[in-house]
């Protein structure tokens, strides 16, 4: 279908509004090829408009064109809709206009409406059709005053500029003329003074004393000195440079630069390292000092006098206020040496003694900078930097690496195109800053540097714990492996790299031994990393996250600093939905989600008697077992043994789905001394290694997969005294079943307000990097923090790629490259709440021109949500014409309640339920350099029934048709139903009133007993939450059921009091207490807190708010109302 083009500046006549329909005018101003924009809802009104575009192309600007029939045949074609208001003709009433030859079209009140607004500000202007870009213009009768007064606001508004600078630029030469004046006096004395600056000014004068100040501080920077000699004879004469006794005041003004650096040179060579080692005390980590080892692991600073430059420049307040006060402290120390008779003897003039006066308060200053030399101070210097450098010789790893011969232990890089952007581009991360908070990094590993500190891979950090310099990671290995992930390089001694080996890190210890931190610490973190220039924040946290919280929104904030922040998705990925929950949600941050390993690391052991069976089995450490052989002992199903001793000194076979809750295991087997444990775990959730619930495991462990367990089993049955062979000690890497899907443990979302979260996947599963040394080196770990690290690496890759573009556009451009992942058990493209927009590739990001926004689309829900005309802005960035089509791509439905439960992932529903998205045009072309908007609608899918609560999903791409293109992928996510139908309380199960292990039946009517004397005779509260809320409160009723106060925040729960914010879904097997003692706090403030309320019969409410919900709207709250409770305290 053919178009042509046609002009894009459109009046509207207000004169005409009352016809029949609107008098639209064409001129030739602002005109631009706008075939490629056309987009019609079928192709009949397309052909419509496409004739009458033709038509008028020969005709004159300017002339009137009647758009009568255009209207009626769109009405007879598709029911009118309004664009800005979104009314139907069913439903609302007015004029109907079509201002210009694309598709929208409007109420006449709304369109003037909406032209009005958009020229609140400044009448002139101009407003564009957001889908064509046509010029609206009102041809309305304006009055000339109106005109004149709207020019003369239009130039007085882009004077203003002018006008400050030059204000701005007066006023500082004004108080720099006033400054110098006020110093001469001060310097020479009031007489001298006086006499000078009543001669007649000379140019000298002129420029001389608004740059007093100026040279003041100049001269306070170190770089200045080889330029500060040549100043003074620029204004001052030659005749004046004769040397007298005393010197003239114009000679000695011409010394002091030279004497300024005969002292420079003298202190430096006396004291300048000194210095430099007592500030490396003060600050050792921040300093820019390059240190290397010696001979005996002493530091040796590299360049002494950039440790001082640049410590200086982090003072410049101080430094600029001491310059201008120089002056006045000369005069001060000067006035003070005339006192003495001797001095002013021999120093007659004040200008002479005040110059004396500056010199000996610089040298006096400068002798305090050094404090007294000691040799306890020697030793603690050489200590800290002998016990944080790294020394080769002190390395020994429990076990070496030994792996099979072209072990590529890189898997991961293949997996998101890092390999090839390495082989192609050369990018490494040279030049990109990325902030750890974590729990430290082991700095000594070689493959991290082998030292902390300025020069060093890890150059920035800090150790919130102990409030101390030193983030060296000494318990846990978390923050280490997260490291070794993004910048490790290993290359020669196992191969291993990290994505961006030559960046920049800094690790923030926050969090302690156990893996747990504080908020508030983690924000203290955010704002060093942001102070020490991170580009890049890596947040390989879990925690309750909420997209309004402090944490979360101070994250949003450091986005607008142009920093980058990612972090972890969670790792509940088994408790359903609604678990997306970082240590932040923030808009703006990246939660990232997990995919497994297309391979691992994995060891064999064998029969002894039948060296033709083996078995793989995998290890945390990456080493294979210690001992040569041992005897095999399976762990009963279901029941817990009787008899441990037979499992000392033995390999013991656990199957963790068969072992009883109640049972001991992991502790009795450490106690009798078992020698190793293999984990059984099921195929299908990969080989992803055991949790025991934070016991610390002290004997090797291992997991295996059910197939290789029942062959053993087999064989134990035939041989009791079967006995494995585990000498050989190589790794080979082995494909993983479930490589390339979803992992288990990753979170599924939404987020708290419906977000799409996570936004993307990486490998997080079965991921070899580094651990401290003390731990053995290296580890496979799995979990949504690997995936993370992976993100902050591809990221930073970006930006040494791009170092041009925004922080924004780095993260839009890693985003909508992802790929989909397949759901291989429900034969589906995955749901959205579970991998956001898929898996990235970096490659295809930086290769890629094309930039679509928005990276993704929120549906909301079906109250909330805005299911017409939305719109994506396709955007060229290349050299050439590109031409676009456009697919819909949907995902699998998925229902996480029954009933007024959430369930966990395994009981979930899925259905092959999808919407329907139309597009109004689905091939555009877009010019180099432009963008082109593209609009569409999405339907609910039609057999989901919205009480059922079931979340659809899916994707757009945007497919470039030309070879050796990238297509984009946005997702998109929505509920079909009602958000204020998802259940809270889990009712009626939950909540429960509970006396004495005791729960009361919600329906009774007659009154519980308390005495609230002991907590078996206080009322306890059990809650459950299958929807996050962001507030719930508990109330006390009197016996007529109104409100008479809220219960204090004293609770059973450490997690729940009477009024808590931002509560998370619980898990499955988690309730909430609350016990009552009878305290309230009253709703009438003045009477506070009552510590014994009055005997009687009282009623609990529980109230939830529901997700948009509003405070102070009762529907907006899920409530429950407990049965009567009677408090009769003991007399």
């Amino acid at each position: 279908m053919s178009s042509t083009p046609f002009s894009q500046y459109a009046r509207i006549d207000r004169a005409e509004s009352s016809s029949s329909s609107p008098l639209i005018e064409f001129s030739n101003e602002d005109s631009e090829n706008t075939s490629n924009r056309l987009v019609t809802y079928d192709g009949q009104f397309g052909e419509q408009m496409n004739s009458i575009a033709s038509t008028s192309s020969s005709t004159q600007p300017a002339t009137s064109i009647d758009f009568t029939t255009i209207n009626n045949n769109f009405g007879e074609t598709e029911h009118k809709r309004c664009w800005i208001c979104f009314g139907e003709e069913s439903d609302s009433e007015g004029k109907w206009v079509k201002a210009c030859r694309c598709s929208l079209i409007s109420h006449e009140e709304c369109l003037l409406n909406w032209i009005t607004e958009k020229q609140r500000n400044t009448a002139l202007r101009k407003v564009r059709c957001p889908q064509c870009k046509t010029v609206y213009h009102l041809a309305e009768q304006t009055s000339y005053l109106l005109k004149f007064l709207t020019v003369v606001d239009s130039t007085i508004q882009s004077s203003i500029p002018y006008f400050t600078i030059f204000g701005v630029t007066f006023a500082v030469a004004i108080t720099n003329i006033h400054y110098g004046a006020y110093a001469t006096i001060t310097m020479v004395g009031l007489e001298e003074g006086e006499r000078l600056l009543e001669e007649p000014w000379s140019w000298r004068i002129c420029f001389t004393l608004p740059l007093v100040p100026v040279f003041l501080i100049f001269s306070r920077a170190r770089f200045a000195d080889p330029v500060m000699p040549l100043i003074p004879m620029l204004f001052i004469r030659m005749n004046q440079l004769r040397l007298t006794m005393p010197p003239n005041p114009s000679f000695t003004i011409s010394l002091l630069p030279w004497a300024r650096i005969i002292y420079n040179w003298s202190y430096q060579r006396a004291f300048g390292r000194l210095e430099q080692e007592w500030r490396s005390q003060l600050e050792p980590y921040t300093n820019p000092t390059e240190i290397e080892n010696g001979e005996n692991g002493n530091i040796r600073p590299r360049n002494d006098q950039d440790v001082l430059d640049r410590l200086d420049r982090s003072n410049a307040g101080r430094k600029i206020v001491g310059a201008l006060c120089l002056p006045f402290i000369s005069a001060m120390v000067g006035s003070f040496l005339g006192r003495f008779p001797f001095v002013r003897g021999r120093i007659p003039d004040t200008f002479h003694r005040n110059i004396l006066g500056g010199c000996l308060f610089i040298v006096f200053k400068q002798k305090h900078r050094i404090p007294p030399i000691s040799s306890n101070m020697n030793i603690e210097l050489k200590s800290k930097y002998t016990r944080m450098l790294f020394n080769k010789r002190d390395w020994n790893p429990n076990t070496p690496l030994n792996l099979s011969k072209g072990t590529d232990l890189n898997t991961i890089h293949k997996m998101i195109g890092v390999d090839l952007v390495h082989k192609q581009f050369g990018y490494y991360g040279k030049g990109i800053k990325i902030g750890i908070i974590d729990t430290g990094i082991d700095y000594l590993h070689p493959a991290l540097g082998g030292c902390f500190g300025p020069g060093c891979k890890v150059e920035y950090g800090y150790n919130y714990l102990e409030n101390t310099w030193d983030p060296r990671d000494v318990c846990v290995g978390h923050g280490t492996h997260v490291a070794g992930i993004i910048g490790a390089d290993d290359s020669i001694h196992s191969g291993f790299i990290g994505i961006v080996p030559q960046a920049t890190l800094g690790a923030y210890r926050t969090m302690n031994c156990e893996g747990q931190g504080e908020g508030d610490v983690v924000m203290t973190a955010l704002q060093r990393a942001k102070d020490d220039g991170m580009n890049i924040i890596n947040l390989s946290l879990g925690g309750i996250g909420w997209a309004i919280t402090p944490l979360s929104e101070m994250a949003d904030v450091l986005t607008k600093h142009g920093i980058i922040v990612v972090t972890a998705d969670g790792n509940d990925g088994v408790e359903g939905i609604f678990e997306s929950g970082g240590a932040l949600l923030g808009r703006e941050t990246i939660l990232v989600g997990s995919i497994e390993n297309t391979h691992y690391l994995s060891f064999k052991a064998y029969d002894v008697s039948d060296k033709n069976f083996s078995i793989d089995y995998v290890t945390v450490s990456a080493r294979a077992f210690t001992f040569s052989s041992a005897k095999i002992e399976i762990f009963p199903d279901y029941k817990c043994p009787t008899d441990f001793k037979i499992y000392e000194n033995k390999v013991v076979i656990v199957t963790l789905e068969t072992c009883p809750l109640d049972c001991p295991w992991v502790g009795i087997l450490q106690v009798i001394n078992a020698l190793a444990i293999l984990i059984v775990r099921n195929v299908t959730l990969g080989p992803s290694l055991a949790n025991f619930n934070n016991v610390k495991v002290k004997i090797p462990t291992a997991t295996i997969n059910p197939i290789m367990a029942q062959l053993i089993k087999e064989r134990k049955e035939k041989n009791n005294d079967l006995e494995m062979d585990f000498s050989e000690k190589i790794g080979y890497l082995l494909p993983n079943p479930v490589g390339n899907s979803m992992s288990y443990f990753s979170s599924w979302g939404l987020s708290d307000i419906l977000d799409i979260k996570p936004e993307i996947v990486t490998p997080g599963g079965m991921i070899f990097s580094t651990y401290p040394i003390h731990l053995g080196s290296y580890a496979q770990l799995s979990g949504t923090s690997m995936s993370t690290a992976c993100i902050a690496g591809a990221l930073a890759l970006y930006m040494e790629a791009n170092p041009s573009k925004s922080s924004q556009y780095a993260r839009d451009m890693l985003t909508i490259y992802a790929n989909p992942v397949y759901d291989t058990k429900n034969r589906e493209k995955a749901s959205v709440l579970q991998q956001g927009a898929g898996l990235i590739n970096i490659y295809n990001s930086i290769i890629s021109s094309t930039l679509v926004t928005p990276t993704k689309i929120l549906l909301n829900d079906t109250s909330n949500g805005l299911y017409d005309y939305r719109y994506l802005d396709i955007q060229n960035n290349g050299k050439e014409v590109i031409n676009y089509s456009l697919k819909h791509y949907p995902a699998i439905s998925v229902n996480g309640y029954n009933g007024t439960r959430s369930v966990k992932t395994n009981y979930m529903k899925f259905k092959h339920s999808f919407a329907i998205i139309r597009f109004v045009k689905d091939q555009v072309t877009v010019q180099p350099g432009s963008s082109v908007r593209v609009y569409f609608t999405i339907s609910l899918p039609e057999d989901l029934i919205e009480e059922q609560r079931w979340f659809y999903s899916g994707f757009i791409q945007v497919q470039p048709i030309m070879d050796q293109e990238i297509a984009i992928t946005i997702p998109y996510a929505g509920l079909a139903g009602n958000v204020t139908s998802l259940p809270i309380l889990g009712q009626p199960e939950f909540p429960q009133l509970i006396k004495s292990n005791i729960t009361i039946s919600s329906d009774t009517t007659t009154p519980t007993t308390f005495t609230m004397e002991n907590p078996e005779n206080r009322p306890i509260i059990a809650i459950v939450i299958s929807t996050p809320t962001k507030l719930l409160l508990i109330n006390a009723l009197n016996s007529d059921k109104q409100i008479i106060g809220i219960l204090p925040g004293i609770g059973f729960d450490i997690t729940l009091s009477g009024a808590t914010q931002y509560l998370v879904k619980t898990k499955f097997n988690q309730i909430l207490y609350y016990e009552w003692n009878g305290n309230i706090v009253s709703l009438d403030w003045k009477n506070g807190f009552k510590t014994h309320f009055d005997d009687g019969i009282y009623y609990l409410k529980v109230r939830a708010l529901k997700i948009f919900g509003n405070i102070s709207n009762e529907s907006d709250w899920e409530t429950w109302i407990s049965p009567p409770i009677k408090i009769q305290r003991k007399k």
